[in-house]
């Protein structure tokens, strides 16, 4: 069964407070994943999860490419969990129901990272 390693690192220079996952291992059922770079506009977008990743989607991990704006993901048309400030990463495990991820730039467009791997 294929594994992916996850590796976060938060830290605020100010408090000195730093959190790490070194090379956290889970295992999926599949080794299938979804990857695009897209342009994200000012009006909602959605972004269809494929259906090739049978065995449920598992984690999504986003990078704000743009230098300036921010973007706003959600799993439901119209509302939003997260945004992502210019040059911002994020990595998000995902629900096996959510096929849909909903995309809105804010001010101007953004190019967006987006890989979503199989659980």
């Amino acid at each position: 069964m294929p594994t992916l390693r996850i590796t976060t690192k938060l830290r605020n220079d100010t408090s000195q407070v730093e959190r790490a996952q070194n090379g956290v291992e889970v295992t999926t059922a599949g080794g299938r994943f979804q990857w695009e770079r897209r342009i994200v506009g000012t009006s909602e977008e959605s972004l269809s999860i494929s259906s090739d990743l049978s065995n449920g989607t598992g984690y999504a991990h986003f990078v704000n490419c743009d230098s300036t704006n921010y973007v706003q993901v959600g799993i439901s048309a119209g509302s939003y969990f997260m945004r992502l400030k210019a040059g911002e990463p994020a990595i998000l495990p995902l629900d096996n129901g959510v096929t849909t991820l909903y995309l809105k730039a804010n001010t101007a467009s953004v190019e967006l990272e987006v890989l979503v791997t199989e659980r």
